[in-house]
């Protein structure tokens, strides 16, 4: 019976420490999400370069599996970005500023991606069926992922940040409407 009621008591310590940590994330500062945005750039080239081998080589079916199979590893770092942003305070104008300069760096390399899927795959020289349709919805989830970092920047941003967070996310939509 006491070992019963030791480990009821210690299954609700555990229980209460891990709320309290699910309650109060780990505070992120801008080094951090500096780290994650560099990640997230050298996700979206190397994505690009998979983009591009796809539509220089063809479209073949290994080249698209190769390009759907990188799609996560982009998605998983801007959701991770994401998740470090929402656990930062509000940014000073300096750092928001530092903040917005990669963001605007990754800007035209996702519009390179749209620009590039929705070319190859809006005709129907593709040589298989259906990989036109994976690849947009690919793009789209990695669209959605950037938009919700965009919405998780604005909140604690300044002033003119705010304002070209949301040009950028304008731009990136004009050009990559799946």
């Amino acid at each position: 019976m006491k070992l019963l009621v030791f480990g009821f008591v210690l299954s609700l310590g555990i229980m209460s420490t891990w709320s309290s940590v699910i309650e109060h994330p780990v505070k992120r500062d801008v080094a951090a999400i500096e780290n994650d945005l560099a990640v997230v750039s050298s996700n979206l080239i190397n994505y690009d370069s998979l983009v591009h081998n796809f539509v220089q080589g063809g479209g073949s079916l290994v080249q698209a599996l190769s390009l759907h199979s990188a799609t996560p590893g982009v998605i998983n770092s801007l959701d991770t970005t994401t998740l470090d942003v929402q656990a930062t305070p509000t940014l000073s104008s300096s750092d928001a500023q530092i903040i917005e300069q990669s963001v605007v760096s990754l800007e035209p390399t996702l519009i390179d991606i749209c620009t590039t899927i929705i070319g190859a795959t809006s005709g129907s020289s593709l040589p298989t069926g259906g990989i036109g349709a994976l690849l947009r919805s690919d793009l789209s989830s990695i669209i959605n992922a950037f938009n919700e970092l965009i919405d998780a920047l604005e909140p604690i941003s300044q002033g003119g940040v705010v304002g070209q967070l949301a040009t950028i996310k304008s731009q990136v939509g004009l050009s990559c409407t799946v």
